[in-house]
């Protein structure tokens, strides 16, 4: 059997003249090809909550993916979506402690090697030069 994509599927469907598809006919098409790639049956519809979760998840701007579904203002993406938001939101919180946390850490490792270092340098000679300084 030739596998067709979607898309020539639906095609198939259209009325020669041109007319709006049904959506019922859209629906029975994406099934069929759905069963056809061996994937579990799902709503039409849930695809569209699934694109959105990968663009949220993939760090898409709200007004893109807002763009992308067609929501009139980021705000209803935002109410739609707000538990992914969130979700998205604690991972990239962790991700900047991790970082925060890494540089703090790497930071605290510098100034303990430099108390460990004599002074020195041209300011230092010159200080010293001066009576500024005491050799200790």
């Amino acid at each position: 059997m030739e596998h067709s994509t979607l898309a020539q599927r639906v095609a198939r469907r259209r009325a020669a003249d041109g007319t709006p598809l049904r959506p019922g006919g859209v629906t029975a098409a994406f099934e069929v090809h759905v069963r056809d790639c061996g994937l579990p049956v799902i709503r039409l519809h849930d695809t569209r909550h699934g694109a959105c979760s990968l663009l949220l998840a993939g760090g898409i701007p709200i007004e893109i993916v807002q763009m992308i579904l067609g929501h009139s203002s980021p705000e209803v993406t935002r109410k739609v979506y707000a538990h992914l938001i969130r979700k998205v939101a604690a991972v990239q919180v962790e991700t900047a402690t991790e970082l925060l946390t890494k540089h703090r850490r790497r930071a605290q490792n510098l100034h303990a090697n430099e108390e460990q270092r004599p002074v020195s340098g041209p300011l230092m000679r010159w200080a010293r030069s001066r009576g500024s300084v005491r050799m200790t």
